[in-house]
């Protein structure tokens, strides 16, 4: 094989491996940006159960005082 065949199959090959290179990048900024989603809905979720749980305490809490102030 000449030096020609050589330089033409080794720049088919670096210009492979730079695709390949990017595939994989592109691959983990994608799944980067699946779990960043589904941390950001996790967390949604829990501050909303917490605030459903604080407004059930408030309630309470409002259902205490209002009975207090009756018996006096």
């Amino acid at each position: 094989m000449d030096h020609m065949h050589h330089h033409m199959i080794y720049s088919i090959f670096l210009h492979l491996r730079k695709q390949y290179l990017d595939f994989l990048t592109n691959i983990v900024i994608y799944y980067q940006n699946i779990l960043l989603q589904i941390n950001s809905a996790d967390d949604y979720f829990k501050a909303k159960k917490q605030g459903s749980s604080l407004e059930s305490d408030i309630e309470a809490k409002d259902r205490e005082m209002y009975d207090l102030k009756h018996e006096l």
